[in-house]
């Protein structure tokens, strides 16, 4: 027994090893961008280059504007590069007035997955030209200052002893926003002709009544609209709840046919690696592993099974990892019990396979982590991953399959 330890300890060592040998000497198909996962794109939808957010917690509103850009290029418009920080200066604005009529005294971020289609529905959306959003003197998007900022004359104001709000509270908010990321423009100039937010708008062609939300849980049916119930939903957007299995197909069918995704996810796991620049959720047993799967993983242990993806051990994910069956029923659960929460919001627009023939979903990750740059902030999500920690999808409706679309009686 000891002996047969030892054999499996040797094996996983020794492919660990030959891995990083192979990496370093140049030789290796494992380039190192994604730990031992050799990716094969199957399905790309139209989409635009990867966009860091900075130092901000705006990837609701990169991704929501990355499906957006999307769109227009699957619509035939060619490539845009629209403005996030304009939809950000008006989700302040918004969320402010909301959270006002609640006495919420934190506005705990600017923004959520449904804010980029009802900020471009209520006040149009302009080019990244006409609206950087740049206005403290950096060149990349940096938010501590002013979230502080914002936060404390947000609570200043309805923490005020008069008993009540003045009629100047809303203009003083405007002038922070405008300190910080510039001054609304009323008219701008884009490849030579003139435009206001609302003529620049329509000219693009987008009808934000197209857009839908979907989310999976079990405590309400199947097939109705609900309101998730997560802090970011904070205008109480509808969302269509679909079983586990049909989201998946949504997905699929949405990027097949060329349609990308807006995707609310949890990324607070061991099975999220900003490092190599993959989202997976590794087995720590052999009982977790799906059973027709089994037979490859039966020679290591689960210490070892564990091991290989958990990123805090060296040498984590340097050979692809088993992952965990996931269910409606233990989504449910580690949903109820906050281990499956809304943290991060980013773009799906490609399905991929790994060198085994797993189903990987290819994401634009506006939050990249300096290691994966040179991925240029792209990543890979396993179908597990998918199951378990997505949160929520945002596409348009065409991008839904016609009989999945009859049960939820969109037309």
């Amino acid at each position: 027994m000891k002996l047969l330890k030892e054999v499996k300890k040797y094996t996983l060592l020794s492919i660990v090893a030959l891995l990083i040998a192979t990496v370093s000497s140049g030789q290796s198909k494992y380039d190192g961008r994604y730990g031992g996962y050799k990716f094969t794109d199957i399905a790309i939808a139209p989409s635009t280059p990867p966009i860091g957010q900075g130092l901000t917690g705006t990837c609701w509103c990169f991704s929501g504007i990355a499906t957006m850009e999307s769109e227009l290029k699957r619509m035939g418009k060619g490539e845009y590069d629209l403005s996030e920080m304009w939809i950000v200066r008006h989700a302040f604005i918004e969320k402010a007035k909301r959270m006002s009529m609640l006495r919420r005294n934190a506005l705990k971020g600017s923004g959520s997955i449904g804010d980029v289609p009802y900020i471009i529905e209520k006040y149009g959306i302009v080019p990244e030209s006409a609206y950087p959003g740049l206005n403290y003197g950096t060149n990349f998007h940096v938010h501590w200052e002013l979230n502080g900022v914002v936060n404390g004359y947000f609570k200043g104001v309805l923490q005020n002893k008069n008993g009540e709000l003045s009629e100047g509270w809303i203009n003083g908010l405007n002038n922070i926003l405008d300190a910080y990321l510039g001054e609304v423009p009323e008219t701008f100039s884009y490849n030579g002709k003139e435009y206001t937010p609302q003529s620049f708008t329509q000219e693009l062609g987008l009808n934000m009544d197209n857009y839908v939300r979907i989310a999976s849980v079990m405590h309400v049916p199947f097939y109705k609209k609900f309101g998730l119930e997560v802090s970011g939903n904070w205008h109480w957007d509808d969302f269509y709840n679909l079983p586990l299995d049909e989201m998946i197909e949504v997905i699929d069918y949405a990027v097949r046919n060329g349609y990308s995704l807006t995707w609310i996810a949890d990324v607070t796991n061991r099975g999220y690696s900003k490092e190599e620049g993959i989202c997976v959720y590794p087995a720590e047993s052999l009982e977790q592993i799906p059973p027709d799967e089994r037979i490859e993983w039966l020679k290591y242990s689960d210490k070892e099974i564990s091991d290989m993806g958990n990123r805090e051990v060296p040498g984590a994910f340097a050979v692809p990892v088993a992952e965990r069956i996931v269910t409606q029923e233990s989504r449910q659960k580690e949903y109820l019990n906050f281990n499956v929460k809304e943290d991060h919001g980013m773009h799906i627009m490609g399905i991929a396979a790994d060198q085994r023939g797993r189903i990987f979903y290819k994401i634009k990750n506006s939050a990249h982590h300096r290691a994966v740059y040179q991925n240029g902030g792209y990543y890979y999500a396993s179908q597990p991953y998918m199951k378990m920690f997505t949160i929520s999808l945002q596409l348009h409706k065409n991008g839904i399959p016609p009989h999945i679309a009859q049960k939820l009686k969109i037309e």
